[in-house]
């Protein structure tokens, strides 16, 4: 058989022409070879990120903070509104005792025993007493000096 001549010639241009000792080794497997397992794939999943201003953060924890203040100083408020009426209960009951203990105080002497055991002391009617009378003359104080005064007071003293 003849070759058949080619329509081109073939030109080795020597960039791109590769050397034996450059040339790709093939290396040949055996027939005969393992089944080697394969694992699966994980799929990554798409990772999100996200971007935090950290002036807007710190806005937002001082918020968080002032939240919780708050709520505290609500519960804070219930609980002595709460001791305020307790308190005020308190009180309440006080005055009722005093007002009980007060007539009873009152209703439990007689006054003319009260009278006949004073004379018997010693003591003597007031419309038997000697009175006398003195008159005192009492100074009228000087009013304090107002802060305005104070401050006149003081600038004086730095000028003179």
């Amino acid at each position: 058989m003849a070759q058949k001549p080619y329509k081109h010639n073939i030109e080795y241009i020597e960039q791109y022409y590769s050397y034996g000792s450059e040339a790709k080794v093939v290396e040949f497997k055996p027939a005969h070879q393992e089944k080697k397992v394969q694992v699966p794939k994980q799929e990554k999943e798409p990772v999100t990120t996200l971007c935090i201003d950290p002036i807007a953060f710190c806005g937002l924890m001082v918020a968080v903070v002032m939240l919780v203040v708050m709520i505290a100083g609500v519960i804070h408020f219930n609980v002595i509104c709460q001791d305020h009426a307790i308190m005020e209960n308190y009180v309440n009951q006080l005055r009722e005792e005093n007002v009980l203990l007060s007539h009873q105080y009152h209703a439990g002497y007689n006054l003319e025993q009260v009278g006949i055991t004073a004379r018997t002391l010693g003591m003597i009617p007031v419309e038997e007493a000697q009175t006398i009378s003195i008159q005192v003359q009492v100074p009228v104080r000087q009013p304090e000096p107002g802060f305005l005064d104070n401050i006149v007071w003081f600038l004086g003293g730095l000028f003179e």
